[in-house]
């Protein structure tokens, strides 16, 4: 019986042959081995942060995180714990699909989770959004937005005034109303 020497799997995940031959001989034999990858070791937001959105309005980019291991090879079927601060106080927050503060994605081939859509809650201000796996912590900053102004409206009556060079204008001020987007 022939023995080789330790065969140690480099750092790049996969499948492989490796094929054991003699001199003198025509036959061989052939092993197939598979790199496994490591445990997570580096978990870092893809697309999604810094980002704002208008309150009661879904967020645009969607947050997406890569989980890598040691020899920053991939990692599919990791699942990622997407979680929104609670709102207990009234401040900024926002719910994934559901009402939930919380959502779960499972990373793909290329190590990759995005979570469900994600929509700012009524309260104006920024805050942060966590994204963990395997004792790893990613952090998303987000901010909620006061809505647009949807039209401007000058007050009737203040519209057509004069006045002379270096004087003021009248006795009303220049005002209007702003409607606001809900």
């Amino acid at each position: 019986m022939a023995t080789a020497a330790i065969f140690v799997a480099n750092n790049v995940t996969g499948s492989y042959n490796v094929t054991a031959s003699l001199n003198g001989l025509t036959a061989t034999v052939s092993f197939q081995l598979t790199n496994q990858p490591g445990t997570s070791s580096l978990i870092s937001a893809t697309s999604g942060t810094p980002q704002s959105a208008i309150i009661s309005h879904t967020f645009a980019i969607p947050f997406a995180v890569k989980v890598l291991d040691t020899n920053s090879n991939p990692l599919a079927g990791v699942n990622v714990i997407f979680q929104a601060p609670t709102s207990n106080n009234g401040g900024a927050s926002g719910t994934f699909v559901g009402g939930a503060p919380s959502t779960t994605a499972t990373t793909n081939a290329l190590g990759i989770a995005t979570a469900a859509a994600f929509t700012a809650n009524a309260s104006i201000g920024s805050y942060t959004l966590t994204a963990s796996a395997g004792g790893l912590t990613v952090n998303f900053t987000l901010s909620n937005l006061q809505s647009s102004p949807l039209s401007l409206q000058a007050t009737p009556g203040t519209t057509l005034q004069s006045a002379q060079v270096l004087t003021r204008f009248g006795t009303r001020p220049l005002s209007g109303d702003a409607g606001l987007a809900a």
